[in-house]
């Protein structure tokens, strides 16, 4: 869709091959690197016989410029086992969103297994394949895709959901590891998350609990986590309602978008501790801030809608 010319630029409808009428296909989760234009999609493919799964895949859909109906894309199909249980998390893609030679794909299935693939500079091929772990859960990746944050299910620690820390960075800003290696593990089992790098190479994490049993809402904590997994807090965010979804705002730390479950909107200035607040519908409808941090869209059943960021208050 372009905002500008206000009318549908390109149109794709996702089709595998079908084998028998039983296939079924679902979108789970859509990323964008905002920066080349390149769209990543996940797709849940599901055959089933007399009512029963008897086989199931996470297919990944590459476009590497966003050219849905003019190049070809990059397609990865992962077997996951058919008995998954549809209440766990469903699969999703996060793209890093920065420009650069080595992209970052991270892909959680719906059986909890987390991957990383590094794709070429052209988008068009697979350069390596990292895997995080297989009891994964909820899941952040930051723009330049040097962290990741994700909610694991580790025997040694009982099966008690911890958030563990993973990074490339090495020793400096510039050094990378080959693989994810694992910085900090928290106690912590949040239901919203997001993390990104600050310009001396640490991060910054902020986690929103679930809600207590009378629907009080945990504040949303903001804390600095360096590559020697040394963690700082650093903020807490109290609002109204609890928050079910965190942003950070494009390459940057200091701004994040927060969606509570009463429509409320709000994105926050961190330096200088100022809120913009807007209303949306209630519900958990999917926000995304665009790079400028001037519009905001949000997009639940068949339509979207698109707003203006309010001016900021000192209401933080």
């Amino acid at each position: 869709y372009s905002l500008h010319q206000r009318r549908v630029m390109y149109l794709k409808k996702l089709k595998q091959q079908q084998r028998t009428q039983q296939v079924t296909s679902a979108v789970k989760h859509i990323s964008v690197n905002p920066e080349i234009g390149t769209i990543a999609v996940c797709l849940d493919l599901t055959d089933s016989q007399q009512d029963q799964v008897v086989s199931r895949q996470n297919v990944f859909i590459v476009w590497p410029t966003g050219q849905l109906q003019e190049e070809e894309p990059l397609k990865l199909s992962m077997e996951v086992d058919p008995m998954t249980h549809d209440s766990q998390l469903p699969a999703c893609a996060m793209l890093s969103r920065v420009e650069g030679p080595r992209m970052l794909l991270l892909g959680r299935l719906v059986d909890g297994n987390v991957f990383c693939w590094h794709l070429n500079q052209a988008r068009s091929q697979l350069e390596s394949e990292s895997k995080i772990t297989s009891v994964g859960g909820l899941c952040a990746l930051s723009d330049n895709g040097s962290w990741i944050a994700v909610v694991t299910y580790e025997q040694d620690l009982g099966m008690v959901p911890h958030l563990t820390i993973f990074s490339y960075a090495y020793d400096s800003v510039d050094a990378r590891r080959t693989k994810p290696e694992a910085v900090a593990r928290i106690p912590k089992n949040p239901q919203a998350m997001a993390i990104q790098q600050t310009p001396d190479g640490s991060c910054y994490l902020a986690l929103a609990e679930a809600p207590l049993l009378d629907g009080s809402a945990f504040p949303i904590e903001v804390s600095s986590i360096s590559m020697d997994g040394t963690c700082r807090n650093l903020y807490h965010l109290r609002g109204p309602s609890p928050c079910y979804s965190l942003s950070f705002c494009h390459q940057t730390a200091a701004h994040l978008l927060s969606s509570q479950a009463d429509g409320l909107v709000v994105v926050y200035d961190l330096p200088n501790g100022t809120t913009s607040m807007c209303h949306d519908n209630v519900g958990r409808a999917f926000r995304s801030i665009c790079t400028d941090r001037s519009l905001i869209v949000s997009a639940e059943d068949s339509f979207f809608r698109i707003f203006k960021v309010p001016q900021p208050d000192q209401s933080v």
